[in-house]
């Protein structure tokens, strides 16, 4: 049985055009939607690895930490990568 995936290329494109409209953009929606699959996708497109750098922060690591913290948090694995 082959395995099925959603083709997102077209999303791909789409969100290329809109980050560069946009580069301000919150991504949002609930656990198990595809946020992941995407984003991957999106930083394995050739053009977009040209254009853009990507980072990965992971927020459950700042989830038992006080607001201004979590900024300080997120700057410093900014950093690190």
């Amino acid at each position: 049985m082959s395995e099925f995936i959603v083709p997102v290329s077209g999303a791909v494109r789409d969100f290329a055009k809109h980050i560069e409209a946009n580069p301000r953009t919150i991504l949002s929606s609930r656990f198990g939607d595809g946020k992941s699959y995407f984003l991957q996708k999106v930083k394995e497109d050739e053009d977009l690895k040209n254009e853009y750098e990507f980072l990965t922060i992971y927020p459950v690591n700042y989830q038992v930490a006080g607001n201004k913290d979590v900024f300080e948090l997120i700057k410093r694995d900014i950093l690190f990568q």
